[in-house]
This record gives C-alpha cells, structure tokens and sequence, in this order.
C-alpha cells in the first residue's frame, strides 16, 4: 500500500483482539491510530547490542520473510533512501535470517537505512554458528553507522505495539530506552 501513497499498519492480529479484548494496551493504541492519533512510543528496551543515536525517515518494515519475498516487485519495501526499518520474523532458523540479512548488505539496502529496530525473532533453535538471533544480527549491523534499537516489543508475540507503515517518524535510542515518534512533520 505504501508504494500507492497509503499507510498500512503492522499490528495485532485478529486472534489477538479477540482474545485480549477492547482494553488491551496495544489493542487501545491500535484503535487509536485507527481514529487518527498518532502514538509515540518510550520503551525502557536495555539491551546490550543497542546503538544509540537519532534518526529521522519513514517506517517500513515487517515479518522479515514476507519482505524478502517482496524484492524486486512493486511492493519492495527496501527501495526507500530514508528508511527506518523495522524487522521481526518467527520459525525462521538463524542461518536463514543471515542470508536475508546478506541479501540487504549485498543490494546497499542496510547501507541506505537511516535506522533500525529490531523486533521479536521467535521459535527458532541456536545453530552451529550462533546461539541468540540477536548477536548474529548484532554481528550483521556491527558496522553500520545508524541507531539500532533490538528486542522491540513488535512481532509474533502478545506484547505487538502498532507500526504505521510509511509514517514518518523520529527514532531516538538512549542507553536506557527506545523512543519512536509518528508525531514527526
């Protein structure tokens, strides 16, 4: 929808809302963008592999299979100069993940980001190479120039905050938390 002009959002699923109900935090702030608001989100994410620094660009991103699926076509996320790209995934194993990531570093995508976060990769088991997803994506992005915020609560997971695809935002990492602004003219 993006490539047409219109934002889309990366949120709860339909089990979700319907399982955590009208009062759920994320299921409230769903509802609100859904009425115009625009959130602004200050998570407390300490994590060791976290970049800091600001940045300032639109949000694309997603389930990080789905998106790798996409290159190439009219709805190839990765063809923005300035991006902040947000990225989770689920039951992929890690050398799989590291081969998308290679694809993005061998195509100048990461080279074009103005920033990252990192979401929730779930249900996959440490291999020969690496235990933790995260330090194989550390290793990925260890020499990129840009903010990277990791263990961002979006992705299969009950804590999903919306993200307004192709809105434009202000990411902010501190060594204690994340900020991300859709409040960004």
């Amino acid at each position: 929808m993006s490539s047409l002009g219109i934002a889309s959002l990366h949120a709860s699923m339909c089990k979700h809302l319907a399982e955590f109900g009208a009062d759920d935090p994320d299921n409230v702030t769903l509802f609100n963008i859904l009425r115009g608001s625009l959130p602004t989100y200050s998570i407390e994410v300490r994590h060791d592999n976290n970049k800091p620094g600001t940045a300032t660009g639109q949000l694309f991103g997603g389930n990080l299979a789905v998106l790798g699926a996409l290159i190439g076509t009219p709805y190839d996320m990765f063809a923005h100069d300035d991006a902040i790209l947000f990225l989770e995934d689920i039951a992929e194993p890690i050398y799989k993940v590291e081969r998308q990531l290679y694809q993005l570093r061998l195509s100048g995508v990461l080279d074009r980001i103005k920033g990252l976060i990192v979401g929730q990769f779930t249900e996959y088991h440490p291999d020969r190479n690496y235990s933790d997803m995260l330090d194989m994506v550390r290793d990925m992005t260890a020499d990129l120039n840009i903010p990277v915020a990791y263990n961002f609560p979006i992705g299969h997971i009950d804590h999903n905050l919306p993200m307004i695809e192709s809105a434009p935002v202000m990411l902010d990492i501190t060594p204690d938390k994340v900020n991300l602004s859709f409040n960004v003219h």
